[in-house]
């Protein structure tokens, strides 16, 4: 199966020429940013003819599904639609070998251990590969998609809209309430990412703060009023 589209191959063509080229489905992640650039997370190109069969499930969800005719295979023309989860890669850089390479040695200096998380504890061979090129992939993420393949007129007879715009919207996401974006909201920031976890610390702080200054007033006015007393008689 293939996907054909016309288009001018030049600013000086008269006519369109028509192109053929397979039918790839490309989805991609990126971490959106109100500031600085959308920073790319992940992706997967599905070549609909012939693609990885979505897993049931997040946790059945692999990055083994990603290598080359890996298994087992559907064809959305035959079967009309597919839902699912699929992982998401990138290729490793060399900003990525560097970063390892820090941690180690910032981890050797300290003479401890790095605290291990959940991408940690997981197997290599869970969470990268190499292909035949030598290039190395890295597991970013899964996406849960559902595909549909319908005709013109069905289309055009039950429209959908992009995203989660009517008719028949997308379901909202399970996201946090607060908002990560200190510059936006910078209060709820504080509470979400620092006060759960240092609210112990910070109590203690404020309250050997008030502490302080009730006995540095102390201490300044103590003086003044010994001398007072005195005088007086």
């Amino acid at each position: 199966k293939e996907v054909v589209f016309k288009k001018k191959e030049s600013f000086f063509s008269l006519e369109e020429s028509e192109f053929r080229q397979p039918a790839v489905l490309t989805l991609q992640i990126w971490d959106y940013d109100r500031i600085a650039a959308n920073d790319f997370l992940g992706s997967i190109e599905l070549r609909l003819s012939d693609m990885v069969r979505a897993a049931k499930s997040s946790n059945k969800c692999s990055i083994k599904m990603v290598k080359d005719w890996a298994g087992p295979r559907f064809s959305i023309f035959r079967s009309k639609k597919m839902k699912g989860w699929w992982p998401l890669i990138r290729q490793k850089t060399q900003e990525d070998f560097k970063k390892e390479e820090k941690e180690k040695e910032e981890a050797k200096k300290k003479g401890h251990k790095k605290k291990k998380d959940k991408r940690s504890k997981m197997k290599q061979e869970d969470v990268q590969f190499t292909d035949n090129n030598g290039n190395t992939f890295l597991l970013m993420g899964k996406v849960e998609a559902e595909l549909h393949l319908v005709t013109l007129e069905e289309a055009e007879a039950n429209p959908v809209g992009r995203a989660r715009k009517e008719p028949e919207p997308l379901d909202k996401p399970n996201r946090p309430t607060t908002s990560f974006s200190w510059f936006v909201n910078p209060m709820k920031t504080f509470i979400f990412l620092i006060w759960r976890k240092f609210k112990k610390f910070i109590i203690a702080f404020v309250l050997l703060a008030i502490i302080t200054l009730f006995l540095a007033l102390i201490l300044y006015t103590l003086p003044q009023q010994i001398s007072a007393l005195i005088i007086k008689g």
